[in-house]
């Protein structure tokens, strides 16, 4: 099965679109949600404990394109948080215009459940960074 965002290219290979929030910007704020996002399942829920390999295979694909600078690295965590940050708040922009309804509860603990997941995501990522970086040596 596919991802939603996934398309399936002529030779056989996976190629992941996400044209939600295309635009100029800094390219860790994108990492940040990818891994973040790359630990869901097939219903976008959370997990209730980090996926290691999911981080490692996420930091493991973008690499081979793309290597944050220390910079980036740094900024890391802001970046997630940020993430979950910006979703937040177009939850609550959203609610201010349609009312407060019983929907609302599980998409606020959904954000929570992120928000908890923000710092081991970040702390195994930089792990993984490492690691890559060790490889290309």
């Amino acid at each position: 099965m596919l991802a939603p965002n996934g398309v399936r290219t002529e030779d056989a290979q996976v190629v992941l679109i996400d044209w939600e929030c295309a635009g100029r910007g800094a390219a860790i704020l994108d990492l940040g949600a990818l891994l973040l996002k790359c630990q869901c399942d097939q219903r976008g829920d959370f997990p209730a404990v980090i996926d290691e390999a999911r981080i490692a295979a996420a930091v493991d694909g973008y690499t081979q394109w793309r290597y944050p600078s220390p910079h980036e690295q740094d900024l890391l965590l802001e970046a997630i948080r940020f993430s979950i940050c910006w979703r937040g708040a177009w939850l609550f922009a959203r609610f201010a215009g349609e009312g407060w309804t019983s929907s609302v509860e599980p998409l606020l603990q959904r954000i929570q459940r992120a928000h908890l997941l923000a710092e081991p995501t970040a702390h195994l990522a930089h792990i993984s960074f490492a690691k890559e970086q060790r490889k290309t040596r």
